[in-house]
């Protein structure tokens, strides 16, 4: 049998349709794998082109193949859907990666590392966790109207109304409306205790990313565009104004865009424009303002 030159393979929960391609993109073999059958063959097999859809599961088997020194790659599906054909089986569609793998001009999904999985996975969680904030607020806000008690726009004005509404005795709620809008502020102030975990977690992350990314292209610890929450020796100190710090750091001084820092802490802020909602884009911002800071010094 001649040797693969391209794996595809479709992902299930617990089997795993494999088929292989020559030079030429024809058929050689097709294969049903359960998931520790599946990394043994790979670990046997000849080091070779595979591809898969982007689905829960590529990531970690993108990394287990790429550690066993094969080209693993991530293909979204809708691509992968042009080279479906006939009917829609597991083989098929193991096929059409294998045949998709190969274009020339294909679109693949970056394998992430497992601890750019969990940046992701503590931005979803913090996501779904506002969401429900936001529920738990509006359900509490819906119970009282029909008791004729109307509220602020925004959290802040609902905590100072809720709570006023509830002290006071002599309003249309009845006590058992009372006790129910009190356990939707006991699980609100869970939530709210997450979300606020989750954040300082986030911000701690997206300082290392700033101090790491400092010292690999600089060499040092450097202030970069104002936006790092260390001075230079790696101590924390209060946060300057823009403009403050840019004439006290060296390191600002000499890089052209200090002067239109902004502070780490409106990364999120939807008022502020040009700016990444999530931390996890950070680190393209740091070795751009760092690769200027090199090229100015």
């Amino acid at each position: 049998m001649p040797e693969a030159f391209a794996y595809g393979i479709d992902i299930g929960k617990s089997v795993f349709h494999v088929v292989a391609v020559d030079l030429e993109g024809a058929v050689i073999q097709r294969a049903k794998f359960a998931r520790d059958p599946l990394q043994s063959f790979f670990d046997l097999a000849p080091k070779a082109l595979i591809g898969m859809e982007a689905c829960p599961g590529s990531q970690w088997l993108a990394r287990k193949l790429i550690g066993t020194g094969h080209d693993a790659r991530i293909i979204p599906a809708r691509f992968v859907k042009t080279y479906v054909k006939s009917n829609k089986t597991d083989t098929i569609d193991a096929a059409a990666i294998a045949e998709a793998v190969t274009g020339p001009t294909m679109r693949f999904v970056e394998a992430r590392t497992a601890e750019q999985v969990d940046l992701q996975a503590h931005h979803r969680i913090r996501d779904r966790l506002v969401g429900e904030r936001t529920g738990l607020m509006n359900q509490a806000r819906a119970f009282c109207i029909e008791y004729g008690l109307a509220m602020r726009v925004g959290a802040g004005g609902f905590h100072a109304d809720i709570r006023r509404h509830l002290g006071n005795l002599e309003n249309d709620l009845t006590q058992t409306m009372r006790d129910l809008v009190n356990d939707l502020l006991d699980d609100l102030a869970y939530n709210e205790n997450r979300v606020k975990a989750l954040s300082r977690w986030r911000d701690r992350e997206a300082d290392r990313y700033v101090l790491t990314a400092s010292r690999t292209l600089l060499g040092k610890d450097c202030c970069w565009r104002c936006q790092c929450r260390r001075d230079r020796s790696g101590n924390s100190t209060r946060r300057l104004d823009r403009r403050d710090h840019a004439s006290t750091c060296e390191s600002c001084r000499r890089c052209p865009t200090a002067s239109s820092a902004v502070p780490l802490g409106n990364i999120g802020n939807p008022k502020v424009r040009c700016r990444p909602r999530r931390p996890f884009a950070l680190p393209a911002m740091v070795l751009l303002g760092a690769e200027r800071m090199r090229c100015s010094s």
